[in-house]
């Protein structure tokens, strides 16, 4: 697993059996990183985005917080990016579109 934004690490840690890792990325917002197999950062360390932070084994939990209030994390994540394509106007049939792909980057702003 690794960071998808820079910041401090606030958390790192097991609750209830499952481990999970908490970053606080600056303007109230942290990261939250679930049901991780191990960590490789302590509460203190500064990550840099696309740093290892730990290892997962299964479903990662992603969470986000803004000011305390959960939000989507979905900009830190990426974008789903359609290509687009010309529609035949002869009448001959559409062909499928193909799949959308996720184009990953920094969040400019994320949300707030």
């Amino acid at each position: 697993m690794r960071a998808v934004a820079s910041g401090v690490v606030t958390f790192s840690g097991v609750v209830a059996g499952t481990r999970y890792i908490v970053v606080d990325i600056g303007a109230g917002r942290r990261l939250t990183y679930g049901r991780l197999a191990s960590a490789s950062v302590r509460r203190g360390d500064r990550v840099v985005t696309r740093s290892p932070i730990g290892t997962v084994v299964g479903t990662l939990f992603f969470g986000l917080r803004v000011h305390g209030s959960y939000a989507d994390p979905t900009p830190f994540l990426g974008v789903l990016v359609g290509r687009p394509r010309l529609i035949p106007t002869d009448g001959s049939p559409r062909r499928p579109a193909p799949p959308p792909t996720v184009r990953c980057g920094r969040p400019s702003a994320g949300p707030r």
